[in-house]
């Protein structure tokens, strides 16, 4: 392997500086990124880690934590953070730097700060790691469980108490009896997103320890996150190459420092986080108050409730909701509309300019949703032809647009097709009639007011609720 060194060096330094090149904000779902790539370098940098020079495993680094900055689909960063934390389990210098780097985000960038806080939690579980960074990242994890931003404030709640079973695992008495880490550690596991954590929260769990294998990298839970991707590679497969090659039949072995085992699979679902010893329960008096509902807006944006699909790909009975936004140019509208596509399951987004993906006022009102949904560029010359070709895969093109055949929704036994394209009109248009000749069928939304139309963000929600009501519920 050290003659082949360089040569997968190339392979990981050309495949990551597609990646660092891309356009800021880069788009949540483009043709060329895949996950093969990232799988691709992690199994190089297994192999070849421990044949380059510090100075190429720093640039190499450094490449990673600047695509792990932007990137918003989470399998990605998943393998992002799988290839970080890989290289850090030996390159032990570099590790206090993932303490420098949380230190360092003043909020602006929540996904990387989640990211640092989830390879931080990988690091203290190492068993050469010294109880000083542990301590530091204690601390840091302090003002973080209070964050404003949602995405900080519950990945400090998932790592502050995985942090203090691994004090009591070592007998670092001095951090698990602490009294202000006690109190916030009780805080936390009394918290419903602690004993509930969502579906992603769970398929995205990663520990280098026992799931840096060929098994995770192929059929890992993290294939689940949202949206979705299937299996290209199984471990039957891999045992059906091992049989085939002799040779190779020390890579069930167990593994070396280099190596890259073919490892098990695990359960469906990891399992939630161990919850703490708890108190007899007291009892229930007949003049207890009820329990004020508790609020779950919190959690909503890592719900598996709402399942999506992947486009155009999937089966004809798929439920699979497209949106054309390319007549709108208002950002502010653009982003709410991304905030109501993602929430209520469209499968992909696009826009006539993926250039409002980092405009002030879409960010303002899409809140993040972006990083969650396939937004795709698409010239109003050229919706013609998109609506073409996706009648030739089988949906069915639906404007929303009041006119003389407009469906009224919630009016008769009409429903929407399973394979749906909605396009928008502009805010103060419509629909041209041009492209108005190109629908299969229209649809509004039934009015009792006097008022001449809705904003095209609500009619998009109310179109895209109803949608789901035929066929999600």
């Amino acid at each position: 392997m050290p003659q082949y060194a360089n040569t997968a060096r190339q392979i990981v330094e050309t495949l990551l500086d597609a990646w660092v090149e891309q356009k800021v904000p880069p788009p949540a779902f483009s043709y060329w990124k895949t996950t093969a790539q990232l799988q691709t370098i992690i199994i190089l940098m297994s192999r070849i880690r421990t044949l380059l020079p510090d100075e190429e495993l720093d640039r190499i680094l450094e490449k990673l934590f600047q695509i792990l900055a932007v990137e918003p689909m989470p399998r990605m960063r998943y393998l992002m953070e799988w290839a970080i934390i890989r290289i850090l389990q030996f390159y032990t210098k570099r590790r206090e730097e993932i303490l420098q780097v949380l230190e360092a985000q003043d909020g602006s960038h929540p996904k990387l700060s989640a990211s640092t806080m989830k390879m931080a939690l990988m690091l203290a579980r190492l068993p050469d790691t010294t109880e000083a960074f542990v301590t530091e990242l204690m601390r840091q994890l302090i003002p973080l469980s209070a964050s404003p931003k949602i995405v900080i404030r519950h990945e400090a709640h998932w790592t502050f108490p995985a942090l203090i079973q691994v004090t009591k695992i070592r007998g670092w008495t001095d951090l698990y009896d602490n009294p202000a880490f006690a109190r916030l550690d009780a805080h936390i596991r009394s918290l419903d997103t602690y004993k509930r954590p969502p579906h992603g929260r769970i398929r995205d769990t990663f520990d280098i320890r026992h799931d840096h294998n060929l098994t995770t990298l192929f059929q890992g839970e993290y294939l689940r996150l949202e949206p979705s991707e299937a299996e290209k590679l199984s471990r039957e497969d891999l045992l059906g190459l091992y049989d085939e090659d002799q040779s190779d039949r020390t890579a069930l072995a167990p593994a070396d420092a280099t190596s890259l085992p073919l490892g098990t699979p695990k359960p469906d679902g990891s399992a939630a986080p161990a919850a703490a010893p708890t108190a007899p329960k007291k009892p229930t008096h007949a003049t207890s108050l009820p329990a004020a509902p508790l609020q779950t807006k919190g959690t909503a944006v890592q719900s598996d409730l709402v399942q999506r699909t992947a486009g155009p790909s999937q089966s004809l009975s798929a439920p699979t909701v497209v949106v054309v936004a390319s007549l709108i140019d208002n950002a502010h509208n653009l982003g709410g509309l991304s905030r109501c596509c993602e929430i209520l399951g469209a499968s992909a987004l696009h826009v006539r300019d993926a250039a409002v993906l980092a405009n002030k006022d879409f960010l303002a009102v899409a809140v993040a949703s972006e990083a969650h949904l396939p937004i795709a560029p698409l010239a109003v010359p050229d919706v013609p032809a998109f609506l073409t070709r996706c009648k030739r895969d089988g949906f069915t093109v639906v404007g929303v647009e009041q006119t003389d055949g407009s469906r009224v929704l919630g009016r008769g036994a009409w429903r929407f097709p399973s394979r749906v394209v909605l396009l928008l009109g502009s805010e103060r248009w419509g629909i041209e009639p041009a492209l108005l000749a190109e629908m299969d069928w229209c649809v509004e939304v039934g009015q009792v007011g006097k008022t001449r139309s809705l904003n095209v963000q609500t009619a998009a929600a109310v179109v895209l609720y109803e949608y789901n009501r035929q066929h999600r519920s």
